[in-house]
């Protein structure tokens, strides 16, 4: 079912963008239906990724941005015993200065700066 939305919802986006273009950027039904099922089959494999990845490939790609302006957050998980493990999580770990967006009245907030989280956890 949300396989369906997504796709009604990327079809209804194109079909605005191609009722946008001028009449010499028109195509035909067989180009447009091509196109369509390789939008589909796109969305689909980035779908798969993982957020962080699918961000990275996204801003490499589309924004144009090196993958070295990209940001690395990194995780591992340390199983110690049956009810005892460990997760660290380190986070912006080139310290990279970056915008997580933008808010109301052109003002910005920027994200977080290196940091590193230890977790215990024990399950009964």
């Amino acid at each position: 079912m949300i396989d369906h939305l997504r796709r009604v919802h990327l079809e209804r986006a194109w079909l605005q963008v191609l009722a946008e273009q001028p009449e010499a950027l028109d195509i035909s039904a067989e180009q447009r239906v091509a196109l369509l099922q390789t939008l589909f089959e796109l969305d689909a494999m980035l779908a798969a990724l993982g957020t962080k990845v699918r961000e990275a490939f996204l801003l490499s790609q589309v924004d144009g941005l090196p993958y070295k302006q990209t940001l690395v957050d990194l995780m591992t998980r340390y199983q110690y015993s049956e009810h005892l493990s460990f997760t660290v999580n380190a986070n912006n770990v080139f310290d990279k200065v970056y915008l997580t967006g933008l808010g109301n009245f052109d003002t910005t907030y920027y994200g977080e700066p290196r940091n590193l989280m230890v977790t215990t956890r024990w399950d009964f």
